[in-house]
């Protein structure tokens, strides 16, 4: 405890008084330092104004390719080489134009670029494999030239990333003949293969807003598209069913009749043009209100603030079908409940407010999730102990089962991880369900976490024996017209094959992020895609999301119970908190 109080006194001399630099959605802001508290005594700031900050934007700041055409007499690497560099103008501008003059003639006629986009980490390695000589001029007439790679994921055709698969060294091989006595490529695999740095310049990450089962929310389905042509990607799938993973958390819409009259959505006179067929009218009204508002917030990065226009078949103006419609994602802001010293805190936007003495009933608590109508305690022999709003006790849930991990899901939802990872469980208003959680095929479950709008879940893995290591997943939750848990997904999708994970979060409706057991870092993603380091609090044993002094922040706890936050960006300073802290939660 004493080493534990020092460090905060370290921790606060150094950052108490001192303006740091913020990077904000890719603008710099100057934000003064907040005044450190601890759990019993001194608030946070109670003025200043209220930021809304931009978490995730898609800025224009990319790098154009103008890739060249095969040199004469090239060598077969060079060529493979060329091919390579050649890519990323694919997806970004010129559709794979002078990728394809790399190629034979039959080659350029079968190669699908678009089936599959591999993502790579790290410098490509190309070599020739073998020679087929010809006979007569004893010069190589076949050559094979293999690629070798680190993959770190992939996108499908549908534009869903995944890291099903993408855990090392991969390699592929590509076969070349000598056309008019230059080299081209004559066979190839499907898709293409692309660095990671250069994956983010040239594809365009996109949500597509799906309406959940029960109607009442829309839920963002992660897509990453190719720049040339990302709107009409975008909409051409909010068209189709939803993402394989969400299962039936999300609804189709016109049973996938409905479709683009025309294969593109051009941008006119500053006016976006999405031309529909004429089905889109056997729809209800609400139902076509509802379609439409969810392609104006896809095509506007969430916003509805440009101009639209949404035509049928036979010209009938639909660009107005939404204006009464209001529908969004349903997450509303969170701030941080603390168990600490001995009492259950409310930390919002303005001071801390003891909620209740619980002195004597959660030493060495593992877990926790409140609001401020109550919640549970996860206590150290694995039982979750009720907890009304004022810490008085209501019993234990889940009939007296162990459970390794509690957190708050929307409204008062309490959801648990069974001892033993076989069930996933929730209660709410009064009532439990439980769901079988055997499309983790027996693997350990060491970390979970709910998505604001309540139909998504993330969940870290541990290894399977013989087999592989750990891995992040994605899957949907379905819930009922009174939006009622009612099942998951079957189908969960590898967002990262991440081993020992100690615990994640959604930091917002879009970004999980994920801290490494026993260690000072993490790793944060646009989820499903690729990932990025994240700095954490030295030996992170929570991470939770929620709003400090009315900005969303990230907050961690460590091993020795200090509570530090990163405010308003994911690259701030970490701050001091409180300290003398067993579990913390967010809730609304």
């Amino acid at each position: 405890m004493r080493k534990a109080i020092m460090r905060w006194f370290r921790e606060w001399n150094r950052e108490s008084g001192i303006r740091r630099a913020v990077r904000i959605a890719g603008a710099v802001a100057l934000v003064a330092s907040l005044t450190l508290v601890s759990g019993c005594s001194m608030g946070l700031p109670t003025s200043g104004p209220v930021e809304r900050v931009s978490l995730t934007q898609n800025e224009d700041h990319r790098v154009y390719i103008d890739p060249q055409g095969p040199s004469e007499d090239a060598e077969p690497e060079q060529i493979v080489r060329g091919f390579i560099d050649s890519l990323p103008a694919g997806p970004q501008s010129d559709g794979f134009k002078v990728a394809k003059e790399f190629l034979t003639d039959a080659a350029r006629k079968t190669w699908k670029p678009d089936a599959k986009t591999v993502i790579y980490s790290g410098e490509l390695q190309i070599s020739r494999e073998a020679d087929t000589m010809d006979l007569q001029s004893r010069q190589p007439s076949r050559v094979t030239v293999s690629i070798s790679y680190n993959s770190i994921g992939a996108v499908d055709s549908r534009g869903v990333y995944s890291a099903e698969g993408a855990s090392g060294s991969s390699r592929i091989e590509l076969r070349l003949v000598k056309v008019d006595g230059q080299w081209r490529i004559s066979s190839l695999p499907d898709g293409i293969s692309i660095s990671q740095s250069g994956f983010f310049q040239v594809f365009r990450q996109v949500e597509l807003y799906q309406l959940a089962d029960s109607g009442r929310t829309l839920i963002p389905d992660q897509r990453w598209f190719a720049w040339r042509q990302w709107r009409t990607l975008a909409v051409r799938e909010l068209l189709r069913e939803p993402a394989n993973w969400l299962g039936d958390a999300a609804q189709s819409v016109g049973d996938g009749a409905i479709a683009l009259a025309m294969d593109s959505v051009p941008m006119s006179q500053g006016v976006v043009q999405v031309k529909l067929t004429n089905s889109v009218m056997s729809l209800t009204v609400d139902e076509r209100a509802k379609l439409i508002r969810r392609i104006r917030l896809t095509l506007g990065d969430g916003s509805g603030e440009y101009r639209l226009s949404v035509v049928d078949d036979a010209g009938q103006d639909l660009s107005n079908a939404d204006e009464n419609e209001n529908i969004s994602i349903d997450q509303p802001p969170r701030h941080l409940y603390t168990l600490a010293n001995n009492f259950i805190l409310s930390i919002a936007s303005n001071n801390i407010v003891r909620l209740g003495d619980v002195a004597g009933r959660f030493d060495g608590a593992v877990g926790m999730a409140f609001t401020e109508r109550g919640g549970a305690i996860l206590r150290p022999d694995g039982i979750v102990e009720c907890v009304t709003k004022d810490t008085d006790a209501c019993g234990t849930l889940f009939g007296g089962n162990e459970a390794s991990i509690i957190r708050e899901g929307i409204d008062d939802e309490i959801w648990a991880v069974s001892k033993d990872s076989s069930q996933i469980m929730v209660h709410v208003n009064g009532q439990e369900r439980r769901f079988s959680a055997s499309m983790f095929e027996g693997r350990q479950i060491t970390a979970f976490d709910i998505a604001p709008e309540g139909s998504r879940a993330v969940v870290a893995l541990g290894p399977k024996k013989g087999v592989d290591g750990g891995r992040i997943v994605m899957i949907g939750i379905s819930r009922d017209s009174n939006r009622l848990p009612s099942g998951l997904s079957s189908h969960p999708n590898t967002i990262s094959n991440r081993s020992n994970i100690v615990s994640l979060t959604f930091y917002n409706e879009s970004t999980v992020v994920y801290a490494l057991r026993d260690a000072g870092s993490g790793y944060q993603q646009l989820s499903p895609g690729p990932e990025s380091p994240q700095r954490l609090p030295e030996d992170t044993r929570e991470l939770v999301a929620g709003q400090i002094d009315q900005t969303q922040s990230l907050i961690a706890l460590d091993g020795d119970g200090m509570v530090r936050y990163a405010r308003a960006s994911l690259n701030a300073s970490w701050r001091v908190l409180d300290y003398q802290t067993d579990a913390i939660t967010s809730g609304w």
